[in-house]
């Protein structure tokens, strides 16, 4: 058991795989899978709504991991964002003006192009 013999060394050999090459096989791969469990995730989110259940935990759990690889979700997602934090201002009494509320006109709601950019 000598020091120097490699059978007894506790270092780990690591391989390094250009990401170029995985990049390029894989890429479509992962934006095929993403994209399957994303909508699965989306629909029964959306489903939920009519449904017993957590529509409004699961919706968007679905766009978060649809955003991982599409930049409409990502778009979404921020305009959802965005809703729910002027829908928690207007709870609390503040400037914020939810979607419902008689005197918002149709410039006081933004759509998920004018938000990201």
């Amino acid at each position: 058991m000598d020091a120097s013999d490699p059978s007894t060394s506790d270092e780990v050999t690591t391989v390094s795989i250009p990401t170029e090459t995985t990049s390029g096989i894989l890429r479509p791969i992962r934006k095929l899978v993403v994209f399957v469990l994303g909508m699965s995730v989306l629909i029964v989110g959306i489903a939920m709504i009519l449904l017993p259940g957590p529509a409004t935990v699961v919706i968007p759990a679905g766009l978060a991991i649809l955003a991982t690889e599409f930049v409409w979700a990502q778009r979404w997602l921020v305009y959802l964002k965005r809703r729910a934090q002027e829908v928690a201002e207007w709870r609390k009494g503040s400037k914020g003006k939810p979607v419902t509320d008689p005197d918002a006109t149709a410039s006081d709601v933004k759509s998920p192009d004018e938000i990201v950019k």
